[in-house]
């Protein structure tokens, strides 16, 4: 069965916006750090990011935010929602097996 991963892609900030004070200095520093043995692992395993993991666009959410709206919850989830679809739409089964015999 494949297996099916989720990257929620923050994007880049502006360039401005990343020196703009030492807080966000420091916490574009943090998910440097956070993301960096995912990343590293997809770079070496191009199997795994071309047929097993995809982005979906949280830019706007804040993933510290415990006190989200109820509104916003719902627009983050169909996000995912969304992101599972298009997923599921282009997922090719039989290259996909085909693939994974190679590893």
């Amino acid at each position: 069965m494949p297996v099916i991963g989720l990257v929620l892609d923050e994007g880049m900030a502006p360039q401005e916006d990343i020196f703009k004070s030492i807080v966000s200095y420091v916490y574009k520093i943090f998910n440097t750090i956070r993301y960096h043995s995912d990343k590293d692992f997809l770079r070496k395993n191009n199997f795994y990011k071309k047929f097993c993991v995809r982005n979906i666009n949280v830019s706007g959410f804040g993933w510290l935010n415990f006190a989200m709206e109820d509104e916003e919850k719902k627009d983050l989830f169909l996000q995912g929602v969304k992101a599972g679809i298009e997923y599921l739409n282009q997922f090719d089964w039989d290259l996909y097996k085909k693939e994974r015999e190679k590893i």
